[in-house]
Parts: structure tokens; sequence; C-alpha cells
């Protein structure tokens, strides 16, 4: 709590394990190694390959950007870390979307195989959607591309110009039904 307003950039999420959602550049010198591990662990298909956006070179560079770049429309990251020793568990990020000034992309999202099942990732998009209010308006929509369309539809997206895993909502909308 800051002055009795809830942390926007910090959450717990109970469990068996205590997990500690942050924002990236919070989390510690070694979080952006271990982000890069978890995004590649969790999206790695059943042939052992990773989709380019997956590359180890290419993520370190977009989480390192958005600890240290201060430019506009840099992408923010939080991590799910654990309480005892700091591992991160779980990444997301969001940044605003390139085609209007108006809307909100949820970006690259992961929660190391492990430890998904536990809520993680539902805290993780609850905790992008508290970024965007603060920033944005409740008119701004949010844009997302899932593998998993049932989890954001629970919480208000829409299937976009008929792809079932292209999503969209409202701000003032989003995040009600988990």
């Amino acid at each position: 709590m800051l002055d009795g307003i809830a942390n926007p950039f910090l959450e717990q999420v109970a469990g068996p394990v205590p997990i500690t959602l942050r924002r990236l550049r919070d989390a510690g010198p070694s979080a952006i190694g271990q982000a890069v591990a978890v995004l590649q662990a969790s999206h790695i298909r059943p042939d052992g390959s990773l989709a380019r956006r997956y590359e180890q070179g290419r993520l370190f560079d977009e989480l390192y950007d958005s600890v240290h770049a201060r430019t506009a429309g840099q992408a923010r990251f939080y991590v799910a870390q654990t309480a005892e020793g700091g591992r991160v568990v779980g990444v997301a990020g969001y940044r605003q979307a390139w085609c209007s000034a108006f809307g909100w992309e949820l970006s690259y999202a992961g929660v190391h195989p492990d430890w998904q099942g536990r809520g993680i990732g539902q805290a993780l998009i609850r905790i992008r959607l508290s970024g965007i209010r603060l920033e944005g308006s409740d008119g701004d929509f949010v844009i997302v591309r899932a593998a998993r369309p049932e989890t954001y539809r629970r919480m208000g997206f829409s299937p976009c110009m008929g792809d079932p895993n292209l999503l969209v909502g409202k701000v003032g909308a989003l995040g009600e039904g988990v």
C-alpha cells in the first residue's frame, strides 16, 4: 500500500509458495536474464524450437531496453518472483499500440512450466491492466494475441477480425472475470 492506495507496481499472489509481482526495473540485476529464460521455457515448441521472437538476443534486447531506455512507446514488463530468493517464474509486458494513440498491446507473456496452474498468469494479466488503467483511459482499447484466449475472454476481451486468438477489449470493461 502507498498512502492507503494499493501499489499498482507490486502485487502478492497467494499460494503455497509466496509470489510477488513487480516491475522488471525493480526486480534486481539478474532478473532480465531470468525473464528471458522463463519466456523461452514457456514458449518452446514440441520439436524443441522457438519462434524467432523468442530468440535469446532478441528477448534480452527487448527486456533490457524496457529497464534502461526512456522512450515513448517502450514496453513495460512485470515479473513474478518467489518471495524467497527472488527467482523469476513469470514475466509479462505491455506497451502502447503502434496503430493508435488510444490503444494498448499486451505483449510477451509466460510462466515457467514448473509454475503454471497457480494463478500467476492471471495475476500478470491483472497487473498489466492496472498499469494500463493508470496510463490510459477507460475508452482506450487493449489488444492481445493469445495462445489461450479463454482466459482473456473471461476478463472481457472479445475475438477480433474473425481470429479467435486475436482479442480486443475496452480498458474500463476489462479484468472483472478472474
